[in-house]
């Protein structure tokens, strides 16, 4: 299953119910946290900083970690 790849409302359903965004959508889709704990968006709206909860993991169990883009 590769979210890029997905064109279709069922692979979408399944998509939401397997894997965890940065956000994700509650009650009267307000933004709620997913793997992010928090975020901040750049004056010019070009940047977002995304902090990562600590417990966060890949599938295979090891720790998520993330690294400004250069």
């Amino acid at each position: 299953m590769d979210p890029a790849l997905n064109n279709d409302v069922y692979g979408g359903e399944q998509l939401d119910a397997t894997m965890e965004g940065l956000v994700r959508l509650g009650n009267n889709s307000k933004i709620l946290p997913g793997i992010a704990k928090s975020w901040k968006e750049s004056k010019g709206g070009m940047t977002w900083t995304f902090n990562l909860r600590k417990n966060a993991k890949w599938s295979n169990g090891e720790a998520l970690t993330a690294r400004p883009a250069t």
